[in-house]
């Protein structure tokens, strides 16, 4: 389990909040879980914690209208921590800060990779 102050207590694979999983299972799914459940999902079950990452960077795009890299990096907050990111305030999200860096680095990377194909 991890902890951060704009994300809350993540679990499993996809590093997700329980609270997140009860409302993404019973809006994707149709199925309704406690906290409880919901965290023992995404500890045990790797397929389903994923299908809920794939679901909840669907949602932050739709819902918030972010871009792929801004998914990424909201991924890792709750909604005030991306509506600061949103607001140009990266200096008060130390998360979203490194999670930028990171798909800086990673989306250059590919594009190296691929420029060589």
């Amino acid at each position: 389990m991890e902890t951060t102050e704009y994300s809350g207590d993540t679990v499993g694979i996809g590093q997700m909040r329980p609270d997140l999983a009860v409302r993404l299972l019973k809006s994707n799914c149709g199925v309704e879980v406690t906290n409880s459940e919901a965290r023992s999902i995404l500890a045990r079950d790797d397929k389903m914690a994923i299908r809920l990452a794939a679901a909840n960077l669907r949602d932050l795009k739709n819902t918030m209208a972010l871009s792929d890299s801004a998914a990424y990096v909201g991924y890792a907050m709750n909604v005030r921590g991306i509506g600061l990111w949103k607001e140009g305030r990266r200096d008060d999200i130390a998360a979203g800060l490194e999670r930028e860096a990171g798909f800086a680095h990673k989306f250059d990377l590919a594009e190296k990779f691929w420029s060589q194909q």
